[in-house]
This record gives structure tokens, C-alpha cells and sequence, in this order.
């Protein structure tokens, strides 16, 4: 992790990282390459760490864990990954529940963090306007309180399609990626009773050529007022609308000399045609669709097995009882667990290689911990 930390401030100071690969969009990427996953690992990993640290009689470990804390908070920053910071806070809150030894202390710890965040957001400029002006637009443009933005709608609806379809077994492993087309024209519909814009008063919607600064030209769309005093059509007021190619639709009287009511369509546009992509960004939603209420069986029981341990060892921490090491090894990898499974926060491809691999790890250590306890009784 210290590596990490040294390649991503070569490659922000420089452009490119100790093997020449450059970042984009302010997204530092390091030994990622092109691959903006740099963040996600970081938060994956230091569970891990945390947890091996309880195991291993080290002097000054409290010290190694806050300088990893440390580090993994730049590492995400950097990475500008906003689930990856959603992550880290839960992590971190879940090391303040079994470290912390009263509630002022906890408080105090939560506005420390809160507090390194706003200053890390404002001296990385690009992780704040992808972290918080970009999240907060987001937030505004979607229609469901636990989608985080209206593409992940689109994808979490398209998902909930697939399982419809096939509500036992889903349509397999991976499959969101071939199956998502089929419902193009429902999402289309969807789109467009969402997206669509309407006259604000009568008028004429015209394309218009513009040239931007920075981006060169581009086309937008001007709706001239009409006055029907006059019985002409004003050039002088209008409102601007952006539209995108990928997919739009307009009014018939769209972009003629025909009047278009107030109230009435004018187009809609949106980047994504359909709510595609190699997966759902959302595990619970991904177990329904590619495997059904079978596999959701099983992610419901293994959801409720990790809050009871969790529980458990809030209840000893609450009846003052020590905590032993592996006690709270246990713990942090059972919350990290957990917060991966979070349904309310988006997630990557339960079956990607590297995301399966460190899953399936962190499980065999919560099995090694279990084996540990019961021999330990």
C-alpha cells in the first residue's frame, strides 16, 4: 500500500507512473493502468491489514493501523472513486464501534474524519467534482430513493426485467450482459415519460450551431417564444436545451416553422439508449438476475449470519467484557463483508476475477476465525 501511495503522487506530479501509464479525468490510477479500480482494491485490502494486524503480536500496532487508515484515505481520495469512499467511512466507523471507549470519543473520531475528507476533497479538485458535484447532479437526475443515479435505474429496472423473466434459477452466471437488450424498449419508454421536456410556453424549437470554448462546436436546441400579439416569433427570447446523440427523439414540428404549444413535447435525449452493461451494479440485484431466488436465498442467509456476529460483538463490547484480538479480527472482516453486500450502495461484478478472489478470501479467514473460537471453547 505505501508502493501505491509513492506511484500515485509520481504519477499525479508527472503524468505517468514508474511504468509510464497516465491517468485520466483526474483519476489517479497508479499500477491500475488504465483499469480506475484503484480505489475499490485500496478498501478491499485494508480490511485485511486491519485484521492481520489484530492477529500478529506486533509493538505499536495501533500506530501501523492509523498508518494504513492514513494512507488508504489519500489512496481513495486519488482514485476519486465514490463507492470507494462510501466504503471507507463504513470501515472506518466499524473500527470506532469495537476501538472506541465511550460515545464522545466515537463522536469526536466521526468529525476528524469528516473533517480530513472535506480538506483532502478541496486540495484534490478533481475528486471533489467527481465525488461531490458530480454524485449530487446524479442523486437529482434519478427517480428511485436507493438508486444513486438515473444510469443505475436504468440498469437496477433492466435487472429486475431479467429476474421477472426467470424468478428461480435467473438466467445465469454473467448473463446481465446478453440479455439486457431485449428490454431496450422498455427502458426507452422509460426514458423518454422521465426525460422528456416540454414547451414552456408557444414557440418554435430549433437546432442551432454553437462553438464553445473548449469543445469546439457543438448543437443545441433554442425554443423561440412566439408572439401571438405580434403573430411572429421572437428571436431575441428562448431557452437552450442540450441534447446527445445516442439517443433522442423529437416533435414532428420540431425544427420547422410549426407552432408548439405550451405543455406540448418538445424532444427527449439521454446518453444510454437502454440500461446494458456487463452487469447491475448492485449484488442483491445481480443474485436475482443471473441466478434467481436460489442464489438470493443464499445472500439473504449469509447477510443475516454476518449481522449476528456483528451484533454479538457489540453486545460484549456493551457488557464491557474484553474483546479479544481475534475477537475484533473477526469483526472487522465480518463488517467489511458486509458492507460489500450493502443492497443500498452500488457495487461492482460479484463475478469478476479479482473482486471474487478477494471476497472469497476474506471468507476463508472468517472461517479460520470461526475454526479458531471453537477450539478455543
Amino acid at each position: 500500500m505505501t508502493f501505491l501511495l509513492i506511484d500515485s503522487l509520481i504519477q499525479l506530479l508527472t503524468g505517468t507512473n514508474i511504468f509510464g501509464q497516465a491517468y485520466k479525468n483526474g483519476r489517479i490510477t497508479s499500477l491500475f493502468g488504465s483499469e480506475q479500480i484503484m480505489g475499490s482494491f485500496v478498501v478491499k485490502i485494508l480490511p485485511i491489514i486491519l485484521c492481520f494486524l489484530y492477529l500478529l503480536n506486533l509493538n505499536k500496532k495501533k500506530y501501523l493501523g492509523i498508518i494504513f487508515l492514513t494512507i488508504s484515505l489519500i489512496l481513495v481520495i486519488f482514485s476519486s472513486e465514490r463507492v470507494a469512499l462510501a466504503h471507507y467511512v463504513l470501515i472506518f466507523i466499524l473500527i470506532l464501534f469495537i476501538e472506541s471507549k465511550s460515545i464522545k470519543n466515537f463522536i469526536i473520531y466521526i468529525f476528524l474524519l469528516i473533517f480530513l475528507i472535506v480538506i483532502g476533497l478541496n486540495i484534490y479538485t478533481p475528486a471533489k467534482e467527481r465525488i461531490k458535484d458530480a454524485t449530487l447532479n446524479q442523486i437529482k437526475s434519478t427517480t428511485l430513493l436507493f438508486a444513486p443515479s438515473y444510469r443505475h435505474e436504468l440498469h437496477y429496472l433492466t435487472a429486475i426485467y431479467i429476474f421477472l423473466d426467470n424468478p428461480i434459477f435467473g438466467e445465469g452466471i454473467k448473463s446481465f450482459r446478453y440479455k439486457c437488450g431485449i428490454y431496450e424498449n422498455d427502458i426507452k419508454n422509460k426514458i423518454i415519460n422521465d426525460k422528456a421536456v416540454y414547451a414552456p410556453y408557444n414557440g418554435v424549437a430549433k437546432i442551432i450551431d454553437i462553438e464553445e470554448r473548449f469543445y469546439g462546436p457543438k448543437k443545441i436546441i433554442r425554443f423561440f417564444k412566439y408572439n401571438e400579439n405580434l403573430d411572429k416569433v421572437e428571436n431575441t427570447i428562448y431557452e437552450e436545451y442540450y441534447f446527445n446523440n445516442n439517443f433522442k427523439k423529437f416533435n414532428l414540428k420540431f425544427d420547422t416553422k410549426n407552432i408548439i404549444k405550451e405543455g406540448e413535447f418538445i424532444y427527449v435525449s439521454y446518453p444510454y439508449k437502454n440500461g446494458c452493461n456487463t452487469h447491475p451494479h448492485n449484488y442483491l440485484i445481480q443474485f436475482l438476475a443471473e441466478i434467481g431466488i436460489v442464489g438470493f436465498l443464499f445472500y439473504l442467509v449469509f447477510f443475516l449470519y454476518l449481522l449476528v456476529i456483528i451484533f454479538k460483538t457489540l453486545i460484549i463490547k456493551k457488557k464491557q467484557i474484553k474483546i479479544l484480538n481475534f475477537q475484533k479480527s473477526k469483526f472487522i472482516i465480518c463488517g467489511s463483508i458486509l458492507v460489500e453486500l450493502f443492497p443500498l450502495i452500488p457495487s461492482g461484478n460479484f463475478f469478476n476475477n479479482w473482486l471474487s478472489m478477494l471476497f472469497f478470501f476474506k471468507i476463508g479467514i472468517l472461517f479460520f476465525l470461526a475454526q479458531n473460537q471453537y477450539n478455543k471453547k
